[in-house]
């Protein structure tokens, strides 16, 4: 189970980037809709 950990952590920190860099220019704080994608991620993955 520990191997299998690191792949979708480094999927979801791709996805994340890119979410944050998307939603960069929006007014909301990029690190809460970070957290807030990282929950939803970690609960649909």
């Amino acid at each position: 189970m520990e191997s299998v950990k690191p792949a979708p952590v480094s999927l979801f920190s791709g996805k994340l980037r890119v979410s944050t860099h998307t939603h960069r220019p929006l007014s909301f704080q990029p690190e809460r809709k970070a957290s807030m994608l990282a929950h939803l991620a970690f609960h649909s993955e």
